[in-house]
């Protein structure tokens, strides 16, 4: 199924695929910290329009172009960014990081933040190898598979 381009900047996009039903952010190269909040910020009020439309929704994100993130992002996407997410109904978040050392670590790091916070008890946070692995997975939680 395709996708549809809800927001786009220079530096990422935010698609919506109705087969799964998720938002695909998909980050490109270098963001300063307040570009890469501000796109979260995007991504959770398009995740509010569409859980208004779909009775179930989540979240991708296909980092493999995207440049490291700084450890106080990633502790900001697990501590306030996924609590405000939990809260429009969000159960799980599919990661596909880039292939580099520093991006894993980055991811694993964010995983381990979120699994662990109270606020968020039941987000399920993975990362794949590729998209269409991540949609399949997220495709099957959120038909009780």
């Amino acid at each position: 199924m395709e996708t549809t381009l809800l927001h786009q900047t220079g530096t990422a996009t935010i698609e919506f695929d109705a087969s799964v039903p998720c938002l695909i952010h998909s980050p490109n190269g270098f963001m300063t910290s307040d570009e890469f909040r501000e796109q979260m910020n995007v991504g959770l009020q398009l995740l509010k329009e569409k859980k208004s439309e779909m009775s179930k929704i989540a979240w991708l994100a296909d980092a493999r172009n995207q440049e490291v993130i700084s450890q106080e992002d990633i502790a900001w996407i697990a501590s306030n960014w996924n609590a405000r997410v939990y809260e429009v109904g969000v159960r799980h978040i599919a990661l596909v990081p880039a292939e580099d050392e520093l991006s894993s670590m980055s991811i694993e790091t964010y995983i381990d933040s979120s699994e662990g916070a109270k606020l968020t008890k039941g987000l399920i946070v993975r990362q794949f190898i590729d998209v269409e692995s991540a949609k399949k997975w997220l495709r099957d939680m959120m038909n009780g598979a």
